[in-house]
């Protein structure tokens, strides 16, 4: 394969990549980091913080957790009992973007970033801007396919090793002015699933062993291996070996009887929700698929063929000795909880959910129109019944605080100009505009805050004076 490309630069060629990496190191950021007044304390004081909140059995953070409660140091000790030593533990994120903007049209450009957080940070400082390492920029246009994105972890991984034993001597820190020995481990991969699967040497989600934590499969009942004996198929890795000609012919005859996923088969280890019965991954496991895989050889048919089997590749984390791909995959918190798809999934997928309580979401009152509305586009008319049911329902509570003011404020300003026009000519609602001087080329945010107001002067929470001040 070709790296790199010739440049001719006053009259001269020279040799330059194809594909330039960016990469910064741990250790200089870390360097820094530590020079910063009080940051060494904080992150010190972080496992005998977690030691004294976990007395009520409360878990407040990741340090009050089963992993770094056990979390053994190179020694055998651990990981807090350092003699002195600063023990610091990061989490990894790999998440990939398109840095034209997502756009509907246009060619699609996608790179990625390598981050890190110490988690030894408290969490209100820990994901701030200045407090994150950037450790690298993986180049466009397209996402690296499966295990070529080990190439752009391999620098970040040897320096990890380095920062695991023997460690690294600072010269100086915050809290030691005379030098100071720092251990740094990588304790967590949170990132998306495509992303989270290509880190840790796992399968996709679509493969049939799409499971990074059990052995749940689309074709096994029960979450049951399915694993064969990986080191006859991983062989001599070249792929004319008679048990991989075997399992190549096996597998071919199991793609076309599922194919489409519509067999019995095909769902078995789904429709199973007899928990007692699934099988957990473990590290041993996972690290001996992936070595056979490594053994045979990315591109060969024996790899492929233990990738159908276990659904594990290798890794360029599993060189870190302490790294259990089993457990230190988090779900994906970001999507599932923040932007909602757990609740999608089981209102809108599974219909699991509680009957609405009719005299809780009685209206408070009835928005009648006078103006005929049925003129207004498909899109038209879902926002405007979107807008009146807001209106119709109690949102007078959450408007009594300044949060809450905002919150709608952003809501109604994301709706059509038109239906928020409409309803202010209908209630006779004159626009508030952030400038009082402006008289004209009112903004949809400006029919929005006259909404509001209008809403807030039905209610005795709050005044309408008080509402405009924190418009």
């Amino acid at each position: 394969m070709q790296l790199l490309r010739p440049r001719t630069i006053e009259n001269r060629v020279i040799y330059t990549p194809i594909k330039p990496f960016v990469y910064f190191s741990p250790v200089d950021w870390l360097s820094r980091l530590l020079a910063r007044p009080g940051v060494e304390a904080e992150m010190d004081a972080a496992w005998s913080k977690s030691k004294d909140s976990r007395a009520d059995g409360v878990m407040r953070d990741i340090f009050d957790g089963e992993i770094l409660r056990n979390f053994k140091g190179p020694n055998g000790r651990h990981f807090m009992l350092g003699n002195g030593e600063g023990r610091y533990v990061f989490s990894l994120s790999v998440d990939f973007f398109n840095p034209l903007g997502n756009k509907a049209a246009g060619k699609k450009i996608s790179i990625g970033l390598i981050s890190l957080v110490c988690l030894n940070l408290p969490p209100h400082l820990r994901y701030r801007s200045e407090n994150m390492f950037l450790a690298g920029v993986i180049p466009g246009p397209k996402e690296p396919l499966l295990s070529d994105v080990n190439n752009f972890l391999a620098p970040l991984v040897d320096d990890f090793l380095k920062m695991w034993d023997p460690g690294i001597q600072l010269s100086r820190t915050d809290d030691h002015p005379l030098g100071r020995l720092v251990r740094c481990a990588i304790i967590c991969v949170v990132c998306d699933l495509p992303a989270a699967r290509k880190l840790a040497g796992f399968a996709s989600s679509a493969h049939t062993h799409f499971c990074a934590i059990c052995h749940c499969s689309l074709k096994t009942k029960g979450g049951g291996k399915a694993q064969g004996n990986l080191g006859e198929v991983a062989g001599k890795g070249t792929g004319n070996s008679k048990a991989e000609r075997k399992a190549r012919k096996a597998e071919r005859k199991a793609k076309a009887q599922g194919k489409g996923r519509t067999s019995e088969a095909a769902g078995k280890g789904l429709n199973d929700t007899d928990y007692y019965s699934w099988e957990r991954r473990n590290n041993l496991d996972c690290r001996k698929a992936a070595k056979h895989f490594r053994r045979a050889g990315p591109s060969t048919a024996a790899a492929e063929s233990i990738v159908d089997q276990t659904g594990v590749r290798w890794s360029q984390l599993l060189r870190l000795p302490y790294f259990d791909p089993s457990r230190f995959v988090i779900v994906d918190a970001m999507h599932n909880l923040f932007l909602g798809l757990i609740h999608k999934h089981f209102t809108g997928i599974l219909g699991i959910q509680l009957l609405p309580d009719k005299e809780k979401d009685k209206p408070v009152f009835q928005c009648n129109m006078s103006k005929d509305w049925s003129g207004f586009t498909q899109n038209g008319i879902a926002s405007m019944k979107k807008v009146i049911r807001w209106l119709e329902h109690p949102m007078t509570a959450q408007l009594s605080t300044d949060d809450g003011m905002k919150l709608w404020l952003k809501k109604l300003s994301n709706e059509r100009a038109d239906v928020l026009k409409f309803i202010c000519n209908e209630y006779s609602l004159a626009p508030i505009p952030f400038d009082p001087r402006k008289t004209h080329n009112f903004h949809r945010a400006d029919h929005a805050r006259a909404i509001l107001q209008w809403v807030i002067s039905l209610s005795p929470l709050r005044t309408t004076a008080d509402y405009q001040s924190n418009l």
